[in-house]
């Protein structure tokens, strides 16, 4: 928020600063005759004044709709920089408050609704070009809420408390208070549309667990050849997501990325420097040859990769091996999958090596074999659910080569029929449900977009 409301704004510091200087000045004068405490009066209104100008000051964009972003995420803005400075600047309001008016009942309540009437002005008033988030409301109020307590203890052991605010004037801010909610109120009934979102912060820094479980994933598939930094977590849907790591060897930085799923820390992908790139990042795997030029030397490389660290991938499994370039020989992916039958089980290794032997690109998803649904319909069956789906655009079209697979969706496993009908114009796919020959996923793509 700061940095969106000073950059490119030079003359806002001075004419904030005016402003409150001036609002500081006439409350001290103006409180000199009726209060013994007109100073922290004062501070107490040029701080009040230094929230309301910084966080309605326009950013010179213009809003086109009246929204307001409502975060279920409630501990978010705690976990950031930016929620901590908000409820930092909202602090001194509650300590001076109560520390001038002896009322922390009263200074709490301000301070919450002074944040209400902030973000819907952001909110509403399309010329401030300001995002109206919960999130801010949330972490403002809790600045508030912290410096209330905090001057709590500080007038308590004040050996001249003095008098409270007195009481008519109370009632007088009561009064408004309720007449500002109540203005609050109708402002989003019939000005702002709420806008519901799980978080709007999608990448945040890893958790301890988080750090722990990809260093762990990594030390497996590497030894101690590669340490972590720079540990990141994106969200995704529901409370599922991608811890993100860099990756340093001892003698370079920068050697690569990994990422593992969580919270399941089922599937690592790790992307390592190539030395078409710049030599010394990738993996070098212990006791094996030095060179992939041939299939037979890359198999032996893959295998003695996955007896050393990912054993687990080898039981009933086959060995796939396939060159990066038909044309030239820059390395080979090799592939290890397991079958039931004909259906495609979730278990998968893959290792990229480069013609050197040297390793640059690994998938491991090591996961037991599920508990699978019998299959009820057939692959004609199936490819009937497709075509009835799409009717007449699938004619003359082309049925590729179906796929049987073991999904987790919607919470089970399930195995399904991956299907796909490509026309001269169209690309068509979908998922059926091999179980119940429920449609999923229809998908119609011009070929030419692809």
């Amino acid at each position: 928020m700061l940095t969106a409301v000073f950059r490119g704004h030079e003359g806002f510091i001075v004419i904030g600063l005016i402003i409150v200087a001036i609002a500081a000045t006439v409350t001290y004068r103006t409180a000199r005759t009726r209060t013994s405490r007109p100073g922290i009066y004062a501070l107490w209104i040029s701080a009040t004044t230094s929230l309301v100008v910084l966080t309605t000051w326009t950013t010179g964009t213009v809003s086109d709709s009246a929204v307001c972003v409502i975060n279920k995420d409630l501990l978010e803005p705690f976990h950031g920089t930016q929620g901590l400075l908000n409820a930092g600047m909202f602090v001194p309001f509650g300590l001076l408050g109560v520390t001038a008016t002896r009322r922390p009942a009263l200074v709490a309540l301000l301070g919450v609704l002074l944040s209400a009437v902030i973000e819907t002005v952001q909110g509403s008033a399309s010329v401030v070009g300001r995002l109206c988030d919960t999130s801010d409301l949330l972490a403002n109020s809790t600045g508030v809420l912290a410096g209330t307590a905090l001057g709590m203890i500080l007038t308590r052991f004040d050996a001249d408390r003095g008098k409270q605010l007195a009481s008519r004037t109370a009632r007088i801010m009561m009064l408004v208070s309720c007449v500002t909610a109540a203005a609050i109120t109708a402002t989003w009934i019939f000005r702002i549309s709420p806008q519901v979102v799980e978080r709007t912060v999608n990448d945040v820094e890893a958790s301890k667990a988080q750090k722990k479980a990809i260093a762990s994933a990594v030390q497996s598939a590497f030894g101690d050849q590669y340490s972590i930094a720079s540990v990141r977590f994106t969200h995704g849907e529901e409370n599922n997501g991608t811890v993100m790591a860099a990756l340093s060897s001892e003698e370079n930085t920068g050697a690569g990325s990994a990422e593992l799923t969580w919270p399941d820390t089922d599937q690592l992908s790790v992307n390592l420097v190539p030395a078409t790139v710049e030599e010394g990042h990738s993996f070098r795997i212990p006791n094996a040859p030095n060179s992939a030029e041939t299939k037979a030397e890359a198999r032996r490389i893959a295998v003695a990769y996955a007896k050393q660290y990912a054993a687990w991938a080898l039981e009933d499994s086959q060995l796939s091996l396939t060159p990066l370039d038909s044309s030239e020989n820059i390395g080979w992916l090799a592939s290890w999958r397991k079958w039931q039958g004909e259906i495609l089980l979730p278990m998968r290794l893959d290792v990229q090596l480069e013609k050197s032997g040297r390793l640059t690109d690994l998938i491991a998803r090591n996961i037991p074999d599920p508990d699978l649904p019998p299959v009820r319909w057939k692959i004609d069956r199936a490819w009937t659910v497709l075509e009835s789906h799409f009717a007449d655009s699938l004619r003359g079209g082309e049925r590729q080569e179906p796929v049987l697979l073991a999904e987790h969706r919607e919470g089970r496993w399930r195995v399904d029929w991956l299907l796909t009908i490509q026309t001269e114009t169209d690309h068509y796919s979908a998922i059926v449900d091999a179980s119940t020959g429920e449609l999923h996923s229809p998908e119609h793509i011009p070929r030419t977009a692809q």
